[in-house]
């Protein structure tokens, strides 16, 4: 028996506003039913919740909590979600999967103010007619600000090599000495990848941290994935050549190749565009 989805997503609710992370519940193999707990799916809550506390915390306040009485919409923030989204929801940095076909999105109408990457947005205004705002950035780019405490972890090296593949990957990879699981808790996860010197991965999120954390970071080709959310988050932090090795040794041979000749490819991103389109207003009540 395969893989069997019980539900899309738990309920995740930040001062009252519903942050959407996919999270299903999967029988593998005929086991027990588990949430699927893949990490850079649950890196949107936590992520909005940092940065609106520091936000009303900059300005002395606390962060209104919304009540039934005053609802406002579902906010999609992180991940391949947008098969999911519904009319009026806000969209902040989240993406199109590539994998769902167009009449998998039900959406007529979306409040967007960022998206992950300019693929998205193309895709937005081709299939939905709704305008590309213009502004690109998985919300993970922000990781630094949200969780301090990785800056002083990437100077305390403990591995030479980290690998996580994408979570569909992970089987294939779980023999690997240097493998990291992510299922695994989140900062546990963050604070490994912190502590490498390099980093091999089939995941999304696992590219993105890896770059956000100033690691010569390495992605190579997923076995279930589209590739259409890495080159639109790649494309979508202003880089307009997208690498992916063939697999994990081709990898990790051109990490080691790279030397100190590494150069972070978000040296040139600016992430102000991103930080202003941050929907604190739906917190305003």
């Amino acid at each position: 028996m395969g893989n069997c989805d019980r539900t899309a997503a738990s309920l995740n609710y930040v001062h009252g506003i519903d942050v959407f992370s996919w999270n299903p519940v999967r029988s593998v193999d005929g086991g027990p039913a588990k949430f699927t707990d893949n990490f850079g799916d649950l890196l949107g809550p936590p992520l909005v919740r940092s940065i609106l506390e520091a936000r009303w915390a900059d300005a002395g306040a606390k962060v209104p909590r919304r009540t039934p009485s005053s609802p406002a919409a579902r906010l999609l923030a992180v991940g391949s979600t947008l098969h999911f989204a519904v009319d009026g929801d806000v969209v902040w940095g989240a993406g199109i999967n590539g994998k769902i076909a167009k009449e998998g999105h039900v959406f007529s109408y979306l409040d967007v103010r960022a998206v992950r990457g300019p693929l998205t947005g193309q895709w937005l205004e081709r299939n939905k007619s709704i305008q590309d705002a213009g502004i690109y950035g998985d919300p993970a780019l922000l990781l630094l600000k949200a969780v301090p405490q990785l800056s002083a972890l990437k100077q305390d090296k403990r591995r030479r090599l980290a690998v996580i593949p994408n979570l569909n990957d992970f089987d294939s990879y779980a023999s690997e000495p240097n493998s990291i699981n992510p299922r695994g808790p989140i900062f546990d996860i963050l604070r490994q990848l912190a502590q490498s010197e390099i980093i091999a991965t089939s995941s999304l999120h696992g590219l993105v941290v890896g770059e956000v954390l100033g690691i010569p970071t390495a992605l190579f080709r997923p076995a279930k994935e589209n590739l259409f959310k890495y080159r639109d988050y790649v494309f979508g932090t202003g880089r307009s050549e997208f690498v992916c090795y063939p697999d994990l040794s081709d990898a990790i041979q051109a990490l080691g190749k790279r030397g100190s000749e590494f150069r972070s490819p978000l040296a040139s991103w600016d992430p102000s565009p991103l930080e202003r389109s941050f929907p604190v207003d739906l917190w305003a009540v």
